[in-house]
C-alpha cells in the first residue's frame, strides 16, 4: 500500500523493512512493480524487491539483498515521510514553511527528530515545491521586481474570467490593488467598509475590504495615492460608516 513517501520528484516511494525503494518498472504481464533501493546512485546498493501491482502493493519477495547496510533504518524511513508531507503541504496551502514543519514536527520520536533536516533546508524544500508546482512567486528582492503571471493578474469567477489586479503604480515604493473586477459596478452601494485590522467585527455583512502589502509604504503621500487609486476603481463611495482599529495608520485614510 502506498504509505505517504513521495520523492523530490513527486515520484512514489516505497517502505519495507526499514528500507526505501523507488519504482523501476513494471512487471511485463502488468501485475507486478519491480522496486530498487533508493541509494543505489549513492552506494551502489543492489536490493531489489517485488511487490503487487495494485494499490496494496503487497511484498512478494526479496530479490536481490542490501549492500548499503546489514540492517534498515525505521528512523530514515520516518524522516521521508515527514518531509514528503511538509513538501506535500507547501504545495496545497500558502502557509509559511516554518509553520509547516512545526506542526509536521510535533510529537515525532527523538530518532526521527534527531535526522530531520533543519528548518533552513525544510524551508528550501517547500520553496522549490511551490516552485515546481506553480503555487507561489518567487520572492524578489523589492516590490519593484515582482513579476505577476497571468494566473495572479486574472481570476475566474462564477465561470468568466475577471480581472484580479486592479493597479499596479509600480517603482519601488509599489502599489498593488488586488479585487474583484466586477465589484466595481455595485461598490457605491455599500454601507459599510471594515478595513485591514478588523475582521473580528464582520457580522452578517458579505463585503470585506482589504488593503494590504508585505511592506506597506509608511509615508501619508503613498496611503493618498493608494486611497485615490482605490477611488478611481470603483464608483463613488458613499459609506455610513468606516469602522478601523488600527489607530497608526487610521489618519492617513482619506474615503469618505
Amino acid at each position: 500500500m502506498f504509505n505517504g513517501i513521495l520523492s523530490l520528484q513527486n515520484k512514489e516511494k516505497l517502505s519495507h523493512d526499514g528500507y526505501i525503494y523507488v519504482m523501476d518498472k513494471p512487471s511485463a504481464d502488468g501485475e507486478k512493480i519491480f522496486w530498487r533501493c533508493d541509494t543505489r546512485k549513492t552506494t551502489e546498493c543492489k536490493g531489489r524487491i517485488h511487490t503487487t501491482a495494485d494499490e496494496e502493493r503487497s511484498f512478494l519477495r526479496m530479490v536481490t539483498a542490501h549492500s548499503c547496510s546489514g540492517l534498515g533504518d525505521p528512523a530514515r524511513v520516518g524522516v521521508q515521510k515527514v518531509m514528503s508531507v511538509i513538501r506535500q503541504r507547501g504545495a496545497s496551502t500558502m502557509e509559511k514553511p516554518a509553520q509547516i514543519r512545526a506542526a509536521a514536527v510535533q510529537n515525532l520520536p527523538l530518532a526521527i527528530m534527531g535526522q530531520m533536516p533543519s528548518t533552513s533546508a525544510s524551508r528550501k524544500q517547500v520553496q522549490r515545491q511551490r516552485r515546481k508546482e506553480n503555487n507561489a512567486l518567487a520572492s524578489p528582492p523589492t516590490r519593484a521586481e515582482i513579476v505577476f503571471t497571468e494566473q495572479y493578474m486574472n481570476r475566474e469567477f462564477n465561470g468568466q474570467q475577471e480581472r484580479f489586479l486592479l493597479a499596479d503604480s509600480g517603482g519601488e515604493e509599489r502599489i498593488l490593488v488586488f479585487g474583484s473586477e466586477a465589484s466595481a459596478g455595485w461598490s457605491n452601494q455599500m454601507e459599510h467598509v471594515f478595513m485591514d485590522g478588523t475582521f473580528s467585527a464582520l457580522i452578517d455583512t458579505d463585503i470585506e475590504l482589504q488593503v494590504a502589502g508585505r511592506e506597506p509604504p509608511r509615508k501619508r503621500a503613498k496611503y493618498m495615492e493608494c486611497d485615490d487609486r482605490i477611488l478611481r476603481i470603483c464608483n463613488n463611495y458613499d459609506f455610513d460608516t468606516i469602522l478601523d482599529f488600527l489607530r497608526g495608520i487610521s489618519h492617513n485614510f482619506n474615503i469618505d
